[in-house]
């Protein structure tokens, strides 16, 4: 076990400065295909939380509201990655059963339900908004990365649903099978605790 924590505290530092330097060199959209497979292995062999810092880091630095695909790719595979990491993860340590006993006070348990639903619900009326908006053509549409992100902090049943419903980003294939992994560990994790 303690050799796994140094692997992935390692992984993870490593995963952060890459990220970071290697965006913030790169000035054209074709530099990102392979920095994009490159990133996008790293979280996938444990980095994802670096990846996370490196590149919300680099995002709010350079000003950048919208990413290419090929960086958008890399966010939904490393969202992705996370949440399958966690359910594994959790299911190795024994990590369900301290929080099954932990959601056992009652308080706890209805913030972590309300939360659930918030989140779900702001998930799906972005991603609503965001079809709304391509319809009318608005040029400031909500950027991929936030719409994933939703989905990633917990989101992603709503995401699913306003994809579905609004016949939206159905046919991007990194959107759907993002939200999908991220809705069927999110839901597993939620069964576990109950």
């Amino acid at each position: 076990m303690l050799w796994y924590v140094i692997y992935f505290a390692a992984i993870n530092a490593l995963a952060f400065t890459l990220t970071y330097k290697l965006l913030k060199n790169t000035s054209k959209d074709s530099e990102c295909t392979g920095i994009s497979f490159f990133l996008t292995f790293l979280s996938l062999i444990g980095g994802v939380i670096g990846f996370f810092g490196g590149f919300f880091l680099w995002k709010k630095r350079k000003g950048i509201r919208h990413v290419n695909k090929k960086l958008s790719v890399c966010f939904a595979c490393s969202c992705a990655a996370f949440w399958i990491y966690l359910a594994v993860l959790g299911t190795m340590i024994s990590l369900w059963q301290s929080l099954e006993a932990f959601m056992a006070y009652t308080y706890v348990a209805w913030t972590w339900w309300i939360y659930v639903a918030v989140i779900n619900l702001i998930s799906f009326i972005w991603y609503c908004l965001d079809k709304t908006k391509a319809k009318a053509g608005d040029s400031e549409r909500i950027p991929e990365s936030n719409l994933l992100f939703k989905s990633f902090i917990g989101g992603a049943v709503g995401g699913i649903c306003g994809m579905l419903l609004m016949r939206h980003k159905t046919k991007v294939w990194y959107f759907m099978t993002g939200n999908i992994i991220m809705a069927v560990a999110q839901i597993y994790m939620c069964i576990r605790i109950m």
